[in-house]
């Protein structure tokens, strides 16, 4: 059984749909962040600098970036935009938002050192643009951080559940793509070295997300 799927129809969420999102990612950060937290640490702990980072929320990746570092959030949904700033001011980074999507990105070729990617390429309407995009901007040398969901890469009970909840799961999760064959969509871009790791770790609460991979990919 392929990997594949055919891509669901993105549309544009209702205001109250975003800002349910919104709210719905602030009050239950330390559940998700909970699941998520060894990657992450391993993954953000060490940049510093200016980071771009797409989809960036209301700024759950925040807390693992060091003093000092300066955050450039893409991010399209506007409900997310002053969670996010409210958080970088308490946890003392700089940062700023482009209300932007990660398909075309408001920054000059060879012109980023680190983007980092969590949890993002699921929603994003075009992902395989989305990864041209992020590799045209990078410098040469330069990383892209990644952590995202994808589809089983066995047939199973996972993948079954992937596919049954796919279009109700995107609806309520801002276009969240349960199917996404991600991985090999990164590795198709033509990076200069890249490393990634996938997982499958017990997670009843958040199951048809449960498989994830996480890496760097150096331009």
């Amino acid at each position: 059984m392929s990997t594949t799927a055919v891509p669901i129809r993105q549309l544009e969420r209702p205001s109250w749909i975003r800002r349910l999102n919104a709210w719905f990612f602030d009050t239950f950060d330390e559940l998700i962040d909970r699941r998520l937290r060894d990657e992450k640490a391993s993954l953000l702990s060490d940049l510093s600098g200016t980071v771009v980072e797409i989809g960036a929320g209301t700024g759950a990746n925040l807390r693992y970036l060091p003093p000092g570092t300066t955050v450039v959030a893409v991010e399209p949904s506007a409900a997310m935009h002053d969670r996010f700033l409210a958080r970088a001011e308490r946890l003392g980074l700089d940062a700023q938002i482009e209300a932007a999507g990660a398909e075309r990105l408001p920054f000059a070729d060879a012109s980023v050192d680190v983007i980092v990617s969590t949890l993002t390429l699921c929603t994003v309407a075009d992902p395989v643009a989305a990864l041209a995009e992020i590799h045209r901007v990078l410098r040469p040398g330069g990383r892209f951080v990644f952590l995202e969901h994808v589809i089983a890469a066995r047939p199973g009970l996972l993948r079954a559940a992937q596919r049954a909840v796919r279009r109700p799961w995107a609806h309520v999760f801002d276009g969240c793509d349960t199917c996404r064959a991600t991985e090999a969509a990164i590795r198709d871009v033509g990076w200069t070295h890249i490393e990634v790791t996938r997982r499958r770790p017990l997670d009843l609460v958040f199951f048809p997300v449960s498989e994830r991979i996480h890496g760097t990919a150096i331009r």
